[in-house]
């Protein structure tokens, strides 16, 4: 009789594990889909990214520098991070011209915002990410802050030269 319930018992705990690993897996695949509408609900639809993201960066760039400038971009990541219900966000190395020539270049992490707008929430100055890599970290993703700092290195070593 002991026995009998000993299988009993270490039938029911097997029972209530599955039962909490399937309902953690639901749990999961529905996260990722509230994910991904919180994502579409926030980047513009694709003929207006671009000319969003363009205008929202020189604005940007222009009220920083204090000049009038032009802006050239290359995304870090292809596709947007997002954690829980924040807006999904956009990792970029930004060059800002006058007249043709470079005058700021640096990294940006932007916001993208209700399908209308971009917000820049950091930029770090190629000089300050040289002078203080570690700086990046609190503010990109690791596999980000890689190819940010190997931008910053050839920069400089180009200037070298």
């Amino acid at each position: 009789m002991r026995d009998h319930e000993i299988m009993k018992e270490k039938y029911s705990i097997r029972n209530n594990s599955v039962f909490i690993y399937l309902g953690l897996s639901i749990l999961l695949l529905c996260s990722c889909g509230i994910q991904e509408s919180h994502i579409e609900a926030n980047i513009p639809v694709e003929a207006e990214f671009d000319q969003f993201l363009k205008r929202d960066l020189s604005k940007f760039m222009n009220q920083k520098l204090g000049k009038t400038v032009s802006v050239e971009f290359e995304f870090l990541l292809k596709k947007p991070t997002q954690s829980g219900l924040s807006y999904p966000k956009y990792y970029l190395w930004v060059v800002s011209y006058e007249g043709g020539e470079p005058v700021a270049q640096g990294a940006a992490r932007l916001v993208a915002m209700d399908k209308k707008e971009f917000m820049v929430s950091d930029y770090v100055h190629a000089a300050d990410i040289l002078s203080k890599p570690e700086s990046i970290f609190n503010i990109f993703p690791a596999r980000v802050c890689e190819d940010i700092e190997r931008k910053v290195r050839k920069i400089y070593a180009d200037k070298m030269r």
